[in-house]
């Protein structure tokens, strides 16, 4: 995989995470309110996900998460912490020698932020709120 479609991956990881951070400060309660998804409520499960960034990070790098994730963490500082990791992503792609095993674990990564940003969206959409379409399509035509 050459490094600039792994790039692409990274870039439509930061576009998606800012669209749906966007619509996460207009839902209110919402957003704390226990439901059936996984984590129990989009707090927590944003809360993984900021997590297992730091984590892979911290794998591929050696460098030690820069904030201390959990769910106590705010909102506002959560919104900021995964556009924080988006960022570096990007960043250390450009600037590094990725070796296939390390390829395999950002694709993975990649893969997992989908996924979790599909169950908060669909979840979202079970409660009646509109919100934007993070189809990789839409970001590829922007």
């Amino acid at each position: 995989m050459n490094q600039e479609l792994l790039k692409d991956f990274f870039e439509y990881n930061l576009w998606a995470n800012q669209r749906l951070i966007h619509d996460l400060k207009n839902i209110g309660d919402r957003y704390d309110q226990p439901i059936q998804i996984s984590f129990g409520s989009i707090h927590h499960l944003l809360t993984h996900l900021a997590y297992y960034d730091a984590k892979i990070y911290e794998k591929i790098t050696g460098q030690p998460p820069s904030y201390k994730i959990e769910s106590t963490l705010p909102k506002e500082k959560l919104f900021q912490v995964l556009k924080d990791y988006s960022n570096r992503w990007l960043e250390l792609i450009q600037s590094l020698d990725i070796s296939p095993g390390t390829i395999n674990t950002l694709i993975t990564l990649c893969h997992h932020n989908t996924y979790h940003r599909g169950q908060i969206t669909a979840a979202l959409s079970m409660m009646n709120f509109k919100i934007s379409s993070l189809d990789i399509y839409l970001y590829q035509s922007e």
